[in-house]
């Protein structure tokens, strides 16, 4: 995920593939999700532009909610070290190396009649690994509280639908964990909180938590919010490390439009400095959806960073068009849908029987 959105009202979304970054307006059987991670160099030639380093292939539902997301090309840095390391061996550096890891597969979603999530199935697995499918079904309450059915999280909403809390795990248990969060009168998230138990490493590498000192605040954080331009909005976010003594504290500034498309996004250190600096670039067609974003990335030294995201989406209308400009009907041999036909039902197939399952 990009994460160049930004929406205060709604602090934490459930399922990530609700986010703009994923969907689109409009009548749309599918779209293509393509990702460049860095600037190209000399080189890189002309393949830059034409290789994605990431590409999805996302077949929406009659909600117009991502139904199945199909893995084009997909892939992960994986560091794997050639001996031991252990935490309490401090100032022994043991060699590691790095390697491409690709993975495969697809992802399959369902929802309720109100265009809720009500389980997924993840099909994907990395290069040479034996893995099943593995998946989660949700359920919700009369106020629309989601509950996991494997699983102990509850994300609890108030009586106008805002989230105020997610708990996840129980009291008993060291992974417990409490976030709370109160908003305006617009709606806008002001106050984040999270308590969990206090924990560390021993040189074991065994978790150790303190549960003899009682569930504690770990992090809290203010919003705070200002517009600078019309239909441009700032918002100051200012992070406190409650556990710690003294407590720690950072910024982050968000500017935003009232769409809720980042312009800007700026990250303090501790001491108060800017350490990076991002900018948010989009395209969009002529029915408003976006087809293009590049973020440029600079550390507070004003030095660009070398890696550079560039996303591209290719939306495939169900009038026949192609990212929305009419001028340009997708021919028949060309449809992406044709190609995966055949993937599509055996991982309908594969999601059938776990929905029996479950």
């Amino acid at each position: 995920m990009s994460d160049f959105f930004f929406d205060p009202a709604q602090a934490v979304l459930f399922n990530k593939y609700d986010s703009p970054e994923y969907t689109v307006t409009g009548a749309v059987d599918s779209f293509l999700y393509k990702r460049w991670d860095r600037l190209p160099d000399k080189s890189d030639g002309n393949k830059f532009f034409s290789v994605p380093d990431t590409q999805y292939h996302f077949k929406l539902n009659g909600q117009g909610k991502p139904h199945t997301m199909l893995v084009h090309k997909d892939h992960r840095m994986v560091r794997q070290w050639l001996g031991e390391k252990r935490y309490g061996e401090e100032g022994r550096e043991q060699p590691i190396s790095y390697y491409k890891a690709f993975y495969s597969g697809s992802k399959t979603f369902d929802y309720d009649d109100a265009g809720r999530i009500t389980s997924y199935l993840d099909a994907t697995k990395f290069d040479h690994q034996e893995r099943k499918p593995f998946g989660e079904k949700f359920s919700y309450d009369k106020s629309g509280s989601i509950y996991r059915v494997f699983g102990d999280d509850r994300y609890i909403f108030d009586d106008s639908a805002k989230l105020v809390a997610i708990i996840k795990g129980e009291e008993s248990d060291g992974y417990y964990e409490k976030q709370n969060f109160k908003y305006d009168e617009q709606g806008r998230i002001i106050y984040w909180e999270e308590f969990g138990y206090d924990s560390e490493h021993d040189a074991e590498e065994n978790l150790i938590y303190h549960f003899e000192k009682g569930i504690l605040l770990m992090f809290s954080a203010t919003y705070c919010y200002k517009e600078i331009s019309p239909g441009i909005t700032q918002c100051q976010q200012d992070f406190t490390v409650e556990y710690e003594n003294p407590k720690q504290y950072r910024k982050t500034i968000i500017v935003y439009d009232s769409q809720g498309y980042k312009t800007s996004h700026e990250y303090y250190e501790f001491d108060g400095s800017l350490y990076e600096r991002d900018e948010y670039h989009f395209e969009f067609d002529d029915r408003g959806n976006w087809i293009k974003m590049i973020k440029n990335i600079r550390f507070g030294n004003g030095q660009q960073n070398r890696s550079q995201p560039r996303i591209e989406r290719e939306i495939y209308y169900s009038d026949g068009t192609i990212s929305g400009t009419y001028q340009n009907p997708l021919p028949e041999t060309e449809s992406v849908d044709r190609v995966t036909k055949s993937l599509v039902g055996k991982i309908k197939s594969l999601f059938e029987r776990f929905l029996r399952i479950g």
